[in-house]
């Protein structure tokens, strides 16, 4: 877990920064939380609190404010086009993203249940879905 907390700028360690976003959030309680480990970059982590269960994104240390924004204004926007996509929650202060100085940003989704891509079946349907998310992505302007 070390080299995995490792790719973001925090002088908290996971459990207090976790507590943090609880709280900006509104989560309740933490019960217990795990790192998901695939993906690269960033630190995302499964939590369960005493509300229920959420995945929270932690940016990358190389990422830069503006890339922040950017990906943030995505996620923002693909749901506006019915692009499935987990609900991105807010905090008490009615923001997507949380900033715990100097330089951790941070979101909050709902947690869903999912299957890896690489180790499922893929019907033509899920292909026709895909293909029509993707392109209605790619048409998405700023």
């Amino acid at each position: 877990m070390d080299n995995f907390f490792d790719r973001i700028d925090s002088s908290l360690p996971l459990p207090k920064l976790l507590t943090h976003a609880a709280k900006a959030f509104e989560l309740g309680d933490i019960k217990q939380f795990s790192p998901i480990t695939t993906g690269y970059q960033e630190c995302n982590v499964d939590l369960a609190t005493s509300n229920g269960r959420y995945v929270v994104k932690i940016f990358s240390k190389e990422k830069s404010k503006t890339r922040i924004d950017d990906v943030m204004w995505g996620y923002t926007h693909l749901k506006k086009q019915k692009i499935p996509f987990p609900a991105l929650l807010k905090t008490k202060d009615n923001q997507p993203l949380f900033h715990m100085p100097p330089s951790v940003y941070l979101c909050v989704f709902d947690y869903f249940e999912g299957k890896s891509l690489t180790q499922t079946s893929v019907s033509d349907d899920d292909i026709r879905s895909l293909t029509r998310a993707l392109a209605t992505m790619h048409k998405i302007t700023k």
